[in-house]
């Protein structure tokens, strides 16, 4: 395998980690528990689905905490990127940044090449830092992970109480 296959072989296995952190459900489901663990409180979550509620003409007059766990517990998550225009009509429950992705490669993933010369790609042409035994690349992205739920939705959870 030459520095050009290699090249090549570290672009697809990076391209493959990238999609799969950025739009996999999996990699989303990974920051499901930190909307209770903090992320709802730390940003006022009750007070912002309030202004929402307000903001949109949505009589509630039931128990905010039980409203907030079922907001939280119906969320949608889909990936977004951090500059996307939030919608009026979609309250965001909360947000996770992806920021790095790090994928660690081995020599076993290089059949045929000098491991070397694998370590020679990663440190001149990526981001990357090469040992004896393995390899980490870094990517960085501004791809987040968005959990929010519609109007109609709302509005639903309410009929609900």
């Amino acid at each position: 395998m030459n520095k050009e296959q290699i090249n090549e072989r570290i672009e697809e296995i990076s391209s493959s980690d990238y999609e799969y952190h950025t739009q996999h459900d999996d990699a989303g489901n990974n920051c499901w528990q930190c909307i209770r663990e903090g992320g709802w409180s730390h940003r006022n979550g009750d007070g912002r689905l309030k202004d929402f509620m307000e903001k949109h003409g949505i009589d509630f007059d039931g128990d905010v905490d039980r409203l907030s766990d079922d907001v939280i517990d119906s969320c949608n998550m889909t990936s977004g990127h951090v500059m996307d225009y939030q919608k009026d009509h979609i309250f965001y429950v909360d947000s996770f940044p992806v920021q790095e992705i790090e994928t660690q490669v081995e020599p076993s993933m290089f059949e045929g090449a000098d491991w070397k010369d694998v370590c020679e790609v990663i440190t001149n042409e990526h981001c990357g830092t090469c040992y004896s035994e393995n390899a980490f690349l870094y990517q960085t992205t501004d791809c987040v992970w968005q959990y929010c739920i519609t109007i109609d939705e709302l509005k639903d959870l309410i009929d609900q109480q």
